[in-house]
């Protein structure tokens, strides 16, 4: 009779909380999931069983302190936290699934196609040579230093916005532009990339569990707040293919003027990139390719 008891309540009530134990029991697999998913769904599958074990400890502490002290509602209170303890049992069985439908969703970047590549027009008047006609082997001065662009990307959204990225080197700095293409204001972003987890360790789990980083994110004692949000494809001009799939988030600091990008290429790859807005005049002497 014991015995069933305690089968009982080890089923319905306390089932023991560890990750082989929840999968072994689950119809979830994850296989066919990356190694850096994988990585994700066990870290957030840990913190849930954490969250529940301090969960069921409190209630047993609750329940003791009722006991020691009789209170009057002691009996609602046990009644109601057997109640709860058969609740997150429950909860704790569809862990896996909750999880791997997180994760799920966010693996729609990995089919490649042809679609909204837009024509990028190279002609230029020699005479009047400016930003928006930068292109690969374009020399130009920044900030008393000559570069040289050495790849050009254009990123195109689901509803035909047109974004470029230039590469630019010298020596061995390098610098990301970033800017509209074809508007009377190219909104010129000129950056580095950075260490996404310099922003926030945990960054590439979040966007894997979540879809998005942050609101707002902290990077060397500023805070940005996130913008705009854009997904599609990048178009290498220099193989003249789209090579990746693409997630891209915009944050700003409070003068709006502090840049910092976020992107998710495909499923597993994550940069940033940090900088700030710069007018036309900051590029000169700019030179095509001979």
């Amino acid at each position: 009779m014991l015995k069933n008891i305690r089968k009982v309540i080890k089923k319905y009530f306390w089932p023991t909380l560890t990750s082989n134990t929840i999968m072994l029991n689950s119809n979830v697999r994850v296989e066919s999931l990356s190694s850096p998913q994988k990585n994700s769904f066990f870290m957030e599958l840990q913190k849930q069983i954490k969250g529940i074990v301090y969960t069921r400890k409190g209630l047993i502490a609750v329940n003791i302190v009722g006991f020691v002290y009789n209170w009057e509602i002691l009996p609602f209170l046990v009644v109601g936290s057997l109640g709860y303890l058969f609740l997150i049992s429950k909860k704790a069985s569809r862990l896996p699934e909750k999880i791997f439908n997180k994760l799920d969703i966010q693996i729609p970047y990995t089919k490649k196609d042809n679609k909204n590549i837009l024509e990028r027009d190279f002609n230029y008047d020699p005479s009047k040579i400016n930003v928006e006609d930068l292109q690969i082997g374009f020399l130009l001065d920044y900030n008393l230093q000559t570069y040289k662009v050495v790849e050009h990307f254009q990123y195109v959204t689901e509803d035909t916005n047109c974004e470029e990225k230039l590469v630019l080197i010298t020596g061995i700095d390098e610098r990301y532009i970033f800017k509209k293409y074809n508007v009377n204001n190219p909104f010129i972003r000129s950056t580095q990339k950075i260490n996404i987890f310099s922003i926030d360790e945990n960054l590439d789990t979040e966007i894997l569990l979540k879809q998005r980083p942050k609101s707002v994110i902290t990077y060397k004692g500023t805070n940005y707040y996130r913008d705009e949000e854009s997904k599609g494809s990048i178009h290498s001009f220099k193989s003249n293919t789209i090579e990746n799939r693409f997630k891209k988030w915009d944050y700003f600091d409070d003068s709006r003027l502090l840049y910092i990008c976020i992107e998710q290429i495909d499923t597993n790859k994550f940069v940033a990139y940090q900088g700030k807005i710069e007018a036309e005049i900051a590029f000169s002497e700019i030179l095509p390719q001979k």
